[in-house]
């Protein structure tokens, strides 16, 4: 059973750090800016924005090592049917940046996660709450663990003045386990690979194109119990079909799928931005037994999406400017039984953002402020055909942050910010209610000539108002430590 896309409001709910490891903790200690605070980790071009490695060249172009520990925690009060009552991520992150020479560029990390559901509520789903309507379930509340590795690479190479193509690899592998019945293990693995390309058009505009393909997989051990018995699972199939299956064996979840986006960015000294768009492909196959492929489910899902981000600056020193961050999102998906071959799901989905931003960088005293508002639409559209039922309604999530940072003698920058977020749904979803909440964030940075040292804090809540659904409390608590060498 797979709600909205809840994961993405999840992300935006609480405050997630950036995507690429190597980036400083400014931004997230001044209240978990997005948008507002350019400097050189936070540039609006191919690389930064887009993740396009044939842009790397022309982004952040020094040498660094970075080293990187972080913690994450969320106590949820307030829950859906699989969530866990608790989550905590620690991450440990190595990464590396390197200029070849005028035409070569390498940059790549190391990243060792360790993920922790408490008391998960009976999903041994990787991901149970994915768009596709396939959950793989038990009858138990238990713990479940998760560990391993990522490892991620991204080279450019410049063929001439205006030219330049770049290549990125990631791969993931992380095991899992359940420490009461079923207790299945759980063997995830993705890989993807990056092709880009970068044309310089002229001083102010450079067009780029990234196509990326895909590959993951999730594998479900399911083994005879302590006891002897044979486990008891049950696959849903939409919102609340489902059906009970006894024994040992293993489950495959297959996902393929591509994705292909062309960008453009310019650069005046006073105006800065990126657009971007694209088209996102996903085949997903679920199986028994990997030899002989006992099929039990097919899923296809594609996107349509753009996004324009882009700064104005007031003067040419760069000390106020006005950021705004547009997106919209389409996504449409169904679902087929294997065998009859007939529809058992599909759904619609529509998503609308902005964020409008505004910072101001003062001489005296050296203090930089930043505010931000952002407003988040999300219009699912979910029809489950084997229950009967069909929903359509609204999700909505606004958050407003501000933050500062003042620097003392050019090398110590305090940091300081606070948010508030709104959380709207539709009852037809009955998932959370509607929450509020408020975040408070700090952090300092050490900038020497040669290193640079961040720590990151944040505390957050959100509190149920106006519901009959559930009612509590939900927490968030960050902190991240950085270090980063320059050679």
């Amino acid at each position: 059973m797979k709600f909205i896309n809840i994961h993405k409001i999840l992300i935006f709910v609480f405050c997630a750090a950036a995507s690429l490891p190597a980036s400083d903790n400014r931004p997230l200690a001044m209240g978990g800016m997005r948008v507002s605070l350019p400097d050189v980790y936070h540039q609006f071009n191919l690389w930064q924005s887009a993740a396009n490695p044939a842009g790397l060249l022309d982004s952040d172009s020094l040498n660094w090592m970075f080293y990187s520990g972080d913690h994450l925690r969320r106590t949820n009060e307030i829950r859906r049917r699989w969530d866990a009552r608790e989550l905590r991520f620690t991450d440990l992150v190595f990464s590396g940046q390197k200029r070849l020479d005028n035409r070569q560029m390498f940059y790549g990390y190391f990243r060792y996660g360790w993920e922790n559901r408490i008391d998960a509520r009976y999903s041994i789903d990787r991901h149970p709450y994915d768009l596709d309507p396939f959950v793989l379930t038990d009858s138990t509340e238990g713990n479940i663990g998760f560990y391993g590795p990522e490892i991620y690479a991204a080279y450019t190479y410049r063929l001439s003045r205006s030219v330049s193509i770049g290549s990125a690899l990631r791969y993931t592998i992380q095991q899992g386990l359940k420490t009461i019945f079923t207790r299945p293990e759980i063997i995830h693995r993705r890989i993807s690979a990056d092709i880009g390309l970068s044309l310089k058009l002229n001083d102010l505009f450079t067009a780029g194109l990234t196509f990326t393909y895909f590959n993951k997989q999730d594998l479900t051990k399911l083994v005879t119990q302590p006891d002897k018995l044979d486990p008891i699972t049950y696959r849903y199939r939409g919102e609340y079909t489902f059906k009970q299956v006894i024994g040992k064996g293993d489950r495959v979840a297959d996902y393929d799928g591509y994705a292909i986006s062309p960008q453009i960015a310019w650069n005046n000294g006073l105006w800065e931005g990126v657009f971007s768009a694209g088209y996102f492909y996903r085949w997903h196959e679920l199986y028994d037994d990997p030899v002989r492929r006992i099929y039990d489910g097919f899923y296809q899902e594609q996107r349509y999406y753009a996004r324009l981000q882009n700064r104005y600056y007031f003067d040419a020193l760069q000390k106020s400017l006005l950021a705004l961050d547009i997106h919209y999102d389409y996504i449409e998906n169904w679902a087929k039984e294997p065998k009859a071959g007939y529809m058992i799901y599909n759904a619609f989905y529509r998503k609308y953002g902005i964020i409008v931003g505004f910072s101001h960088r003062f001489e005296t005293p050296s203090l930089t402020i930043a505010a931000e508002g952002q407003f988040e639409r999300n219009i699912p559209d979910r029809r489950d055909h084997l229950a009967h039922v069909y929903r359509y309604g609204p999700v909505v999530q606004n958050e407003l942050r501000t933050g500062l940072e003042y620097t003392v003698k050019n090398i110590f920058r305090l940091r300081a910010g606070i948010y508030y977020i709104w959380y709207r749904e539709d009852p037809v979803w009955q998932y959370f209610g509607d929450l509020n909440g408020p975040g408070f964030t700090a952090g300092m940075g050490y900038y020497a000539e040669i290193r640079q040292i961040d720590f990151y804090i944040k505390y957050g809540r959100l509190n149920s108002v106006n519901t009959t659904q559930q009612n509590g409390v939900n927490s968030s608590f960050d902190f991240i430590l950085n270090w980063r060498q320059f050679f």
